[in-house]
């Protein structure tokens, strides 16, 4: 999900749902946000320093990364465990994922790091906690047209179909797109 502030347009926040961990250890996650932490540096224009702080939605802290040098790129990072791209999520994290709590087969997901435990509609309620922060005039996410096992990641189209239900229910004056992964 990406949101684009209304009180200043260019400021851009990403929250990653998911660590993208695919049922692999602390060093594989961590790595991946150290990658995307680099890419945003990159196209910024600026070196690879970030500010770490918190963002609390829906009661929860949510670990924020803010780039040094163009504060007005901020990533946001909830670290829920990979559900898989068939959903099922993996065995080394309870098989864990967005597509099964969105169905209620399972009824919590934990982050990797402990800082947060969610339900459906908790995970729900820190989407629209993000766009009540930020006030977007734009909020970017993944497809929600298509369906699971369509060979999309099985997160991607949880997180639009979240995104979604989150945008309806915050019912502020914005644009929501949603792109295919």
């Amino acid at each position: 999900e990406a949101l684009a502030r209304r009180d200043a347009p260019t400021l851009v926040l990403t929250v990653y749902a998911t660590s993208a961990d695919a049922g692999l250890g602390e060093g594989y996650w961590l790595g991946r946000e150290e990658g995307v932490e680099a890419a945003y540096a990159k196209m910024a224009g600026v070196p690879n320093r970030w500010i770490t702080s918190s963002v609390t939605v829906a009661g929860r802290a949510v670990r924020l990364r803010t780039l040094s040098d163009a504060p007005l790129v901020q990533l946001a990072f909830m670290r829920l465990p990979d559900g898989a791209v068939l959903g099922t999520g993996s065995e080394v994290y309870s098989f864990q994922g967005l597509e099964r709590l969105r169905a209620g087969d399972i009824s919590t997901m934990r982050a990797h790091d402990g800082t947060a435990t969610y339900t459906k509609e908790s995970f729900r309620d820190a989407l629209v906690g993000f766009m009540t922060l930020y006030q977007p005039t734009v909020v970017r996410t993944l497809d929600f047209v298509g369906s699971y096992g369509d060979g999309d990641h099985s997160d991607h189209h949880a997180v639009g179909y979240f995104v979604r239900e989150a945008s309806e229910r915050w019912g502020g004056d914005h644009t929501l797109l949603a792109y295919q992964g």
